[in-house]
């Protein structure tokens, strides 16, 4: 049961697990004898026997009830997120929980003691993201400079985008192969993606949500599983849309390289989409739209946020045995969790939905944002009918859920499709969302190693048992996984760890200070 919103100054987050034993709770945030900000964000693990079975009797009917050094914050049910702490003073608090139904406690109850401090480097988990703020800014600098036209150099060449990506051509076309010069310039008269030249035999093409200025992300993307889509069956773009007037030119360079961003200057479709959350419902439609023009014999679509890793090559043995009508799957919580999503109604919250909007209680299931399938009728209707499809406030999934239950399609749930700010390192999945530019370059990196190292033990013996766990061994979750539980200042990670306070550094561009979802 997932209850968490990162608009409360206090965020609860229930999650079931099975294990033998009665219910019991424990503090995942704030930690006993911990140091927390004074914005702190509450999660709590509740410990079950058995998820579904607890799930169906209790989440409608219990509450959970907390008091913080000894006053009542009050009480919701598990299928809320009203609980709320206001911004607390310096030093040490108590936060006590537990779980009732009917004044009735269902398990003993659980208490952190912690420490509030003023900034997030005297906590260990800041001191540390400060440090990872440093060495990403560090990495991704080269590329930086080539975004911003400071460099003529692509930074590591580009074979293992064009020339690897490419992989055998059908006999019957031909590619030239990408020129380089000795110091790896870059000529821009010969590249290409590998689907740019094989329209007709697209069967999947997917949309990644992605804002102008996250070029790390797209990096990280291209380097990785979007460079694995060698077949020519899978088309990959990055929905932009119009972007500032500052960043345009660094994305025109990029365009001119890649050819993969779905810009005004691509498409008219995307004349008047600004890059900006509020419009994602548009990205969406006029992705669909222009997609479904330029590959009309795909079968599916994909819609992906730009934190995603895909294991490229077990979507594509899946694609032939799914459904090609009526198809639309992903992460769908409502199933996973056994319990409805509620609409927002804050109205400092990103996703306000407020009554006179959608006035109904619950949200209908739907597959979250960032990944989710459709087949390509279901493509077709919302494309076909984009401009009389109203949207459900800003909430790009729920509006994808809403139009798709009028032709009577409905979303379903696949545990191939995980998160990895709530699951942390998920081997198996499919698609794995919620990853760093930096976490998604690495645990490919991880995949890739077990796969070869799989397919070296395969030819040699008769079976094939090598642990698939390796993948996650060298898991950092504040290294892997987008949004702490804090916002780190710039100035917190420059000050605290440069000698000269960051005075000799070249200025960071703003994306760095997302890449890690550090403000």
């Amino acid at each position: 049961i997932l209850i968490k919103r990162r608009d409360w100054i206090g965020v609860i987050l229930i999650y079931l697990m099975r294990i033998n034993g009665e219910v019991r709770l424990e503090f995942r945030n704030p930690k006993n004898n911990s140091r927390v900000l004074p914005l702190v964000e509450p999660e709590i693990d509740v410990w079950v026997e058995n998820h579904a079975a607890f799930a169906a009797r209790y989440v409608m009917t219990s509450v959970m009830c907390c008091r913080l050094d000894g006053i009542d914050t009050g009480c919701v049910g598990l299928n809320s997120t009203q609980i709320k702490l206001e911004k607390l003073e310096l030093g040490w608090h108590e936060l006590a929980c537990g779980l009732f139904e009917n004044d009735t406690p269902l398990c003993s109850e659980t208490v952190s003691k912690f420490q509030v401090v003023a900034q997030a480097i005297e906590t260990e988990d800041g001191k540390r993201i400060a440090e990872l703020y440093v060495q990403e800014a560090e990495r991704i600098r080269p590329l930086m400079q080539w975004w911003r036209g400071e460099s003529t150099f692509f930074p590591g060449g580009l074979e293992q985008f064009f020339v690897a990506a490419r992989g055998p051509s059908p006999p019957s076309h031909h590619h030239q192969q990408q020129r380089y010069d000795s110091d790896h310039k870059i000529d821009n008269k010969n590249k290409s993606w590998p689907w740019l030249g094989r329209k007709d035999m697209i069967r999947l093409v997917i949309g990644v949500k992605c804002a102008a200025q996250n070029i790390a992300a797209r990096d990280a993307m291209r380097k990785t599983w979007l460079s694995e889509a060698i077949y020519g069956t899978i088309a990959v773009y990055f929905i932009i849309g119009l972007a500032k007037s500052e960043l345009q030119p660094f994305l025109e360079r990029e365009q001119a390289l890649f050819h993969d961003l779905l810009l005004p200057s691509t498409s008219t479709l995307f004349e008047n989409v600004e890059d900006t959350y509020v419009n994602l419902v548009s990205k969406t439609k006029s992705f669909l739209t222009f997609a479904l023009n330029e590959f009309p014999t795909a079968s599916h679509f994909m819609l992906t946020d730009d934190d995603i890793l895909i294991d490229t090559l077990r979507l594509l043995e899946a694609l032939p045995t799914l459904p090609i009508t009526k198809f639309y799957a992903g992460q769908v919580w409502a199933h996973h969790f056994n319990s409805p999503r509620l609409p927002q109604r804050d109205p400092k919250h990103r996703n306000y939905l407020p009554p006179e909007v959608y006035p109904m209680s619950q949200l209908p299931p739907f597959a979250i944002g960032p990944h989710y399938i459709l087949s390509a009728d279901c493509a077709e209707f919302i494309a076909k009918n984009r401009n009389q499809l109203a949207s459900v406030g800003t909430l790009e999934d729920v509006s994808v859920a809403m139009w798709l239950f009028a032709i009577g399609v409905h979303p379903q749930h696949s545990d191939q499709f995980m998160n990895a700010r709530l699951f942390g390192c998920v081997e198996h999945a499919v698609s794995l969302a919620d990853l760093t530019p930096i976490g998604i370059i690495e645990m490919h990196a991880a995949r890739t190693t077990i796969k070869n190292e799989n397919s070296t033990f395969f030819n040699t013996h008769s079976t094939m048992t090598t642990s698939s766990a390796a993948v996650c061994d060298k898991y950092d979750q504040l290294k892997w996984v987008k949004t702490p539980r804090f916002s780190l200042l710039k100035e917190d990670a420059v000050v605290s760890l440069d000698p000269d306070g960051g005075q000799s550094r070249a200025p960071i561009a703003p994306l760095t200070t997302t890449t890690l979802n550090i403000k």
